[in-house]
């Protein structure tokens, strides 16, 4: 191919390539430079993170002038483009694709949907990341294995060794991606004298993992490389159908799971959460069992920290007790709890089928027994203590109510005897009081802030007035007596929905 280039620029013609700086570097590895040395003699690098402001904007423009995108949406985007360009996440590609009709389907244009766009472009990097050649998809597996952190030179570890074999690479064609890669996708850096790569920005490894997790023969590089928030949302765990679920792990790879959710931190709220949910409908029973016999503290911490009204929470008990492996000592703390809760809320939880495996007959007797003596009677005191509890104006009153509204007639409609039932009844009309007695207030504080409101409007309305007239009586300066141009500086975009 030189040879052609080469003569068809001695008889003038001009010849432009235009390159990824990953691309070029990697295609350096099968190009002969020195064969064709106007690629190094004549090469211009463009940093498009250093752009100019009025670079971007020209960038901007031309990309949606020339584009696919219907006028209608060129106007209905033209008074975000100025800080859609002066988004320091703004790069050459996010004009492109909102140029493309392809890449905005389904875009709402507001100033948040738009930031999206621009800073998490997670699309559009999972798009680059499918067009690597093997060295440098192995490159960033690699990383993504390392949780985004590999010694210069990289020392491979026997698992990862495998992963890279099933990639087909060997460590030289390794370093080769890494190096290909560099400024673009990843980026070196020195820590305490010691070299290292690393992903350039977060986005770029979880593009990595949305990649990784979309092909099934990858599985033991995603879950050595997912954070154990990824597996939590991502990942069922063996013969169970999930909708959304992008992974699904067979129960040769229970333990890798598992080793992960051993580490879990379990005083943060959100991760006691998801594990919760994980483990009651997205684990098989074999699952469950491996995880209860490896992570044993962990049963504890949750009953410590959940509430029996959590149906997910509960409903994970109820799997592990039918399994025969939930120690009685929790079983009997879930009683206690389910006891204070219908007694002091009128919880109903306990009642739902799929729970009732954890209450021997004589539990639920006893928990009924304490309803009854005990809620039944004071239902109505209970509502009231709740309404004197009410402080907050922007709570939905009806909302407020609901659990023991819910509560209430769930436990009238379980009992027979007529002073159990005339009790709950009592409750639920006290409750239809209390809501218009609150409803009422609310309605009286509305009127008394709009009318404030009001007030201090008028009071504004009256000093700008003043200060009209003020203005008014002052000297005029006669503008016909001087050149001055008084219209306002023209906008790039002015025209990029013609």
């Amino acid at each position: 191919m030189f040879p052609h280039l080469f003569a068809a620029i001695r008889k003038g013609a001009r010849v432009l390539f235009t390159s990824r700086t990953y691309v070029y570097r990697g295609a350096l590895r099968d190009l002969k430079s020195s064969a064709f040395p106007l690629l190094k003699s004549s090469q211009v690098i463009i940093e498009v993170e250093k752009l100019t402001l009025s670079e971007k904007e020209r960038i901007l423009y031309n990309h949606l002038r020339l584009g696919q995108q219907p006028a209608n949406f060129r106007r209905s985007l033209k008074s975000f483009l100025p800080e859609i360009a002066a988004n320091a996440k703004f790069f050459p590609e996010i004009a492109k694709r909102l140029s493309d009709p392809f890449f905005t389907r389904g875009l709402n244009v507001d100033p948040e949907s738009l930031r999206r766009f621009v800073e998490e472009p997670k699309d559009l990097l999972m798009e680059i990341i499918s067009q690597q050649d093997r060295a440098n998809f192995a490159a960033l597996a690699l990383l993504f294995m390392r949780a985004g952190r590999v010694s210069i030179p990289p020392r491979i570890e026997s698992y990862e060794a495998e992963a890279m074999q099933l990639l087909g690479v060997d460590l030289a064609q390794l370093c080769d991606g890494l190096n290909a890669l560099n400024g673009s996708l990843v980026s070196e850096f020195i820590e305490r004298g010691e070299r290292y790569w690393s992903f350039r920005h977060p986005t770029v490894r979880d593009a990595t993992a949305a990649h990784v997790a979309l092909r099934p023969q990858l599985l033991d590089i995603y879950l050595g490389g997912a954070k154990v928030t990824e597996l939590l949302r991502e990942v069922v765990c063996g013969d169970v159908e999930i909708e959304g679920a992008k992974v699904q792990v067979p129960s040769s790879r229970f333990e890798k799971v598992i080793a992960k959710l051993r580490a879990l931190d379990m005083t943060d709220w959100n991760l006691r959460y998801n594990l919760v949910w994980f483990l009651a409908y997205k684990c098989s029973d074999e699952f469950l069992v491996g995880w209860i016999r490896e992570c044993d503290q962990q049963p504890s911490a949750l009953l410590k920290h959940m509430s029996v009204t959590n149906h997910s929470f509960a409903y994970l008990l109820s799997r592990l007790h039918g399994l025969g492996h939930l120690a009685e000592d929790y079983r009997s703390q879930y009683v206690s709890e389910v006891v204070k809760a219908a007694v002091d809320s009128a919880e109903t939880t306990f009642l739902e089928d799929d729970l009732r495996n954890l209450l021997k007959p004589a539990d639920l007797e006893m928990i009924l027994n304490r309803v009854k003596e005990e809620l039944a009677p004071n239902a109505e005191w209970n509502v009231e203590q709740l309404e004197q509890a009410y402080d907050d104006p922007e709570y939905d009153v009806d909302d407020y109510f609901a659990d023991f509204r819910c509560g209430f007639e769930t436990f009238r409609d379980l009992f027979d005897d007529a002073d159990t039932v005339r009790g709950f009844e009592n409750g639920l009309t006290t409750i239809d009081q209390a809501t218009k007695r609150l409803n009422r207030r609310n309605e009286e504080r509305h009127l008394e802030e709009a009318s404030d409101e009001a007030e201090m409007e008028g009071r504004m309305r009256a000093a700008m007035d003043l200060s009209a007239d003020i203005t008014q009586n002052r000297s005029v300066v006669e503008l016909s007596h001087a050149s001055v141009d008084v219209c306002a500086p023209r906008s790039i975009f002015d025209d990029v929905d013609a």
